[in-house]
């Protein structure tokens, strides 16, 4: 059954604010790729399915305790295995090392299976519209990684725009 502020009595009539509901639409639309219209879908469907609120909480709670950031390249790993299985797998290249905005985009290679080298996640990019410069990505692990590991080669496959190019 669908709560009753869902539905208005009119299409003019004015919807009471929830607050608890107005948090979490503001929270969910954080999210990369969620707008407010998809924020106001995935809070209704957590008041709607019955322990959906719960299963959350506890996967957020997981994440939050037990998931972090690879000292080394960024990736995505388990608290326990720091640095991650990709920087301490001795069957990677250790001269070849690939540059990337985010995370999901070591995910995102390392599914397709084509690159066998480490990784360097930057986690943002230049963008002086937002107030964002060098500073706020890890381009100086990136240079120190450079100088410690002796190189042979750096791929940048950052993405197709504006500010990944100014990066």
């Amino acid at each position: 059954a669908w709560p009753a502020w869902a539905f208005p009595a009119s299409a003019d009539a004015a919807m009471p604010a929830l607050e608890p509901i107005e948090k979490l639409i503001a929270s969910l639309s954080k999210l990369p790729g969620v707008g407010k219209r998809s924020a106001e879908r995935i809070a209704n469907a957590i008041v709607r399915q019955e322990g959906l609120s719960r299963d959350l909480q506890l996967s957020l709670r997981e994440v939050e305790t037990r998931v972090t950031l690879c000292s080394r390249c960024a990736s995505i790993t388990i608290r326990e295995q720091n640095p991650c299985r990709l920087c301490t797998d001795p069957r990677r290249e250790d001269k070849l090392l690939c540059v990337v905005e985010d995370p999901s985009d070591i995910q995102s290679l390392e599914r397709s299976g084509v690159f066998r080298g480490r990784y360097h996640a930057l986690l943002g990019k230049i963008s002086p519209m937002k107030g964002q410069g060098l500073a706020d990505t890890r381009v100086d692990k990136l240079l120190q990684r450079v100088r410690e590991d002796k190189l042979e080669e750096v791929i940048l496959a950052l993405n197709t725009d504006m500010e990944s190019d100014a990066t």
